[in-house]
C-alpha cells in the first residue's frame, strides 16, 4: 500500500484556512476603522433585536466580522495595548471643532444584522483625540451568544469615507450560558452568582450624535 504525503505547503494552507474560519474563544482584539465600518440608521441608536444596514468601505467591500463560539462575553476598550490600532475617532478629518468620539454598534450577522450591543453612547464629543479617548477609555459591556455567530462591528455613521481613526476592542470569553436557545443580546455586570440578562426588547441608552460636516457650497 503506497501512502501519498501531502506537500507541507499545502498542509500549511490548509491549516491556516481551517484558523481563518474556526470560532474565537480567547482574548481578542478587533480594530475598527471608523473609515471603512458604519451603518445607514446612524445616527439612531437601534434598540436591541433591531435590524441595521450595514456599510463597509473597505477595500474589497468586506466587512469588520469575527466568528464567536456560544457563551458570555466581557468587552472593552483596548486602546493601548497590544495590537490595538485605535482610540477614538473624528468625523469629517477636513474640520475642526468637536468632532472627536468614541463608540461602536455590534450585530448578529447570522440574524440580519439585528443589534446586540451598542458602546460609548454617553461618550458624546469633543475637540481633542485626548478627550475622547480619555472619556472612553474605562468602556466595559458584555453580551452572550446562545450559539457560535458572526459578529458585525461598525461605528455609529452613515458616511465613514471622511473618517479618520477607529476603536479598539477587546473581547474575553468569560463563562458559559446557563439559558441555551436565548437570542444574542447584551447583559448586565456578572454578580457574584449569576448573570442577569436584559430583555430583547430593552431599549439602549440614547445619545445620537450629530455629524459634523462643512457647509455645502451655494
Amino acid at each position: 500500500m503506497s501512502i501519498h504525503r501531502r506537500p507541507a505547503r499545502a498542509l500549511a494552507l490548509a491549516a491556516l484556512v481551517a484558523l481563518a474560519v474556526a470560532p474565537a474563544r480567547a482574548d481578542v482584539i478587533v480594530n475598527v476603522n471608523a473609515s471603512h465600518y458604519g451603518y445607514v440608521e446612524s445616527p439612531t441608536i437601534p434598540n436591541i433585536g433591531t435590524r441595521v444596514t450595514p456599510i463597509s468601505e473597505a477595500p474589497g467591500g468586506e466587512f469588520k466580522d469575527l466568528i464567536l463560539t456560544a457563551g458570555i462575553y466581557k468587552i472593552t476598550n483596548a486602546a493601548g495595548q497590544l495590537r490595538a490600532k485605535y482610540d477614538g475617532f473624528r468625523f469629517n478629518q477636513e474640520t475642526t471643532g468637536e468632532n472627536w468620539t468614541w463608540n461602536f454598534l455590534l450585530t448578529n450577522a447570522d440574524d440580519g444584522n439585528k443589534a446586540i450591543l451598542f458602546g460609548g453612547a454617553d461618550t458624546g464629543l469633543f475637540a481633542t483625540q485626548a478627550g475622547a479617548a480619555a472619556k472612553a477609555a474605562a468602556y466595559v459591556g458584555y453580551f452572550a451568544l446562545a450559539v457560535n455567530t458572526t459578529l458585525n462591528f461598525m461605528i455609529s455613521d452613515n458616511s465613514v469615507g471622511d473618517n479618520t481613526g477607529g476603536v479598539s476592542l477587546r473581547i474575553t470569553r468569560i463563562g458559559d450560558l446557563d439559558t441555551p436557545g436565548e437570542p444574542a443580546a447584551p447583559i448586565t455586570a456578572p454578580e457574584p452568582a449569576a448573570f442577569l440578562m436584559m430583555a430583547l426588547g430593552a431599549i439602549l441608552p440614547v445619545a445620537a450624535i450629530a455629524r459634523r460636516r462643512k457647509p455645502t457650497a451655494a
